[in-house]
């Protein structure tokens, strides 16, 4: 299993994201890292998911190697739930897990409250 690099358009750019995606059809799962991370945190977990899972692991905005916004910009909270859902539609019909860590894990305990009108598996 090897995981390549993806970009992803968004609306302040592009997040950079360690992807492992196939033809099968399993589900998706899109892991989000934590606070001053990046997904390379998730990378011990990819061989043993993958086996089960696509992967989709990006960098937040302004982590890793996602673009970063410009001085005049700041990250305000619903900027990354936006982020989240426009990754969301990227994905495709098949289900999509979330799996978040730290600040990860609460950007997807909201985002999901918000999301709801975007229905992955």
């Amino acid at each position: 299993m090897v995981l390549q690099e993806k970009q992803f358009a968004v609306r302040f750019g592009n997040l950079a994201a360690q992807v492992h995606l196939t033809q099968r059809k399993v589900p998706t799962l899109l892991m989000l890292h934590g606070w001053q991370d990046n997904s390379g945190s998730f990378e011990p977990l990819a061989p043993t998911l993958s086996e089960h899972f696509d992967l989709v692991m990006p960098d937040w905005p302004g982590h890793g190697l996602s673009d970063h916004k410009g001085a005049d910009s700041y990250y305000p909270f619903f900027d990354y739930v936006d982020d989240l859902h426009q990754l969301i539609l990227q994905l495709g019909d098949r289900p999509v897990y979330l799996v978040g860590h730290s600040l990860g894990a609460w950007w997807h305990l909201v985002g999901v409250q918000h999301l709801q009108s975007v229905q992955k598996g």
